[in-house]
């Protein structure tokens, strides 16, 4: 939000204090003429009667406080020579009433007072030392009373657009009270005035901007797009409060630039992770990107035009795939497939509440119907679960042929050129790139499609359980599954048919090529890898109870081999 809009009070009798307001306000983007004392005027209160005065006569003058616009920067010690910020407290307290439709921001040497909590009306506290220091502390008196404004709007029951819709333009108002709830009211603001100065050194033009969730990682992407000088750019931004969540992806794109592999992203242009500029709790990591839709947009649009491409991503992973083999290595499960403490907390919590869906009674006959083989699966699940890492170490005892991979292959993380004359598949988000065992990618891609496009859950089909026979016959590579799709999911079903289709060709060519020993080993592994991602899967928030319940019942599928 800019502040060009709001009227400054300044309420103090320290001269060198409100010379220090006069320089920072100005540079936050406050207009001298929105700042009152002018400078050609002096008042220097010593009582809070000529206080009250002065606010009322400014009150009539054009300075109402009723607007929500104009912020109070109110010092504590206005007693002259014996300072008890103390009294300014009492004094405050008792003219609630006068002093509660400013935005209310106490302007002291003591932020610390106490009594300052008592004070409900109270919307922010500055310390004087902020306003003295270098213009490097201009970002923290921005937050405050952006902070400050929010809390005005709070008290008041006041909906506070932090976005004007000459700021910038954003698709989805619901995702953006999401973000705001997560990072603070004016953390979008704050992020494109920082990606702004970061890349182009001025502030963006009417960006337009989409906010997604960042999926497992708990991260939130944002992909931001303006014009300047060269044209019309893109970026994407991944922001999150946890510095490690970002800190692993940062690390490993520097080492794959460094060694010239960014073979998935040609194009990428990576800025240094750093702290958004007015919170340095929240962090960001920025990329340039090309024009392009992601795999999940184009295979869910009503037309394919280019639908070969959906071959092109997996032809991309399969001579990926081909060429790692020859690098490959004899790996420990726990490597990468061990899972947490807080993994196996979510999945029985999980359990708990979909086993009793599977119990209630309230499924169709033709789903019960379906899954009822899988009784005893459930049970083994459950059992290998909660003992994950040391059924890993027995079941793969002399380890598996693994080399390094992508790790996160989703169709969110796969983009595909929208421009004609330069066709091409690239890759982004590399945090969870390493060591993985052979094919990961292919199977996770598989998986991860099976949420994505089998009833997208922004069509809400996924909410009906009927629905999980239909993703089940999909899932076995029943084409005529497309005949019983409703219009709104027909593409979901028939790209996911597609590319499934391709990806098993694949995986059958791959294993084709290796020896027998090697060919044995694929096997085993991929159950294992089949599981592991379907026991983390079926906490998804993003997932329907239902498609919970049917990722439950596939790992259980899969526990025969395993157990």
């Amino acid at each position: 939000m800019e502040l060009s809009s709001y009227k400054f009070i300044i309420i103090d009798n320290d001269p060198s204090s409100i010379a220090h307001c006069y320089k920072v306000l100005p540079r936050i983007g406050v207009s001298d003429e929105h700042i009152w004392p002018p400078k050609t005027t002096s008042f220097l209160p010593h009582s809070w009667i000529e206080v009250s005065t002065k606010l009322d006569e400014l009150r009539r003058t054009g300075w109402d406080p009723t607007s929500g616009k104009v912020i109070l920067l109110l010092d504590l010690a206005l007693d002259g020579s014996d300072e008890r910020p103390s009294d300014g407290v009492e004094a405050i307290k008792g003219r609630q009433s006068f002093l509660e439709d400013y935005v209310l921001v106490v302007h002291t040497r003591m932020p610390n007072q106490t009594g300052l909590d008592q004070l409900s009306f109270l919307d922010a506290t500055l310390a004087k030392r902020v306003f003295e220091s270098t213009s490097t502390r201009d970002a923290v008196v921005s937050a405050s009373i952006r902070k400050a404004i929010a809390s005005r709007a709070k008290r008041f029951g006041e909906v506070l657009r932090s976005v004007p819709s000459e700021y910038c333009v954003i698709e989805d108002d619901f995702r953006l009270r999401l973000f705001e709830r997560e990072y603070g009211l004016f953390a979008l603001p704050d992020l494109l005035d920082t990606v702004g100065a970061k890349i182009t050194n001025r502030t963006l033009e009417k960006p337009k901007v989409k906010i997604a969730s960042g999926g497992y990682s708990g991260t939130t992407v944002l992909l931001i797009e303006y014009d300047d000088s060269e044209g019309h750019r893109r970026v994407a931004v991944k922001i999150s409060k946890n510095k490690e969540a970002l800190a692993s992806e940062d690390e490993q794109i520097k080492k794959l630039m460094q060694a010239g592999r960014i073979w998935a992203s040609c194009s990428l242009t990576v800025l240094p992770m750093q702290s958004l500029s007015a919170d340095s709790s929240i962090h960001l990591l920025m990329q340039h990107y090309f024009a392009g839709d992601t795999l999940e947009v184009r295979c869910l649009a009503r037309s394919h035009e280019r639908l070969g491409e959906l071959a092109d991503v997996v032809g991309a992973l399969q001579r990926v795939s081909s060429e790692s083999l020859r690098q490959s290595r004899k790996m420990c499960t726990l490597d990468a497939l061990s899972l947490s403490s807080d993994n196996v907390f979510r999945f029985n919590s999980s359990f708990e509440r979909l086993i009793k869906l599977w119990e209630s009674g309230s499924l169709p006959t033709e789903v019960k119907a379906r899954f009822a083989h899988l009784a005893e699966g459930i049970k083994d699940l459950r059992i290998i679960a909660n003992n994950w890492n040391a059924h890993l170490l027995k079941a793969h005892s002399g380890g598996l042929v693994g080399y390094e991979q992508h790790g996160d292959m989703n169709p969110r993380n796969i983009l595909l050129s929208v421009d004609k004359d330069t066709p091409g598949v690239r890759f982004i988000d590399f945090a969870r790139f390493r060591v993985w065992p052979a094919f990961y990618d292919l199977w996770r891609l598989r998986l991860q499609l099976a949420l994505r496009l089998l009833d997208s859950p922004d069509e809400m089909q996924d909410l009906f359980p009927e629905r999980m026979v239909l993703w089940d016959r999909a899932w076995r590579g029943d084409g005529l599954v497309v005949n019983e799709c409703s219009s709104a999911s027909t593409a979901g079903f028939q790209s996911f048919l597609t590319i499934q289709s391709e990806l098993l060709v694949a995986l059958q060519k791959l294993h084709n090529g290796a020896s027998q020993e090697d060919r044995d080993n694929f096997v085993l592994a991929e159950r294992t890898i089949i599981i592991f991602d379907l026991i983390k899967m079926i906490s998804y928030v993003d997932a329907s109870p239902f498609k919970q319940l049917w990722f439950l019942l596939l790992a259980a599928e899969q526990t025969g081999s395993t157990a």
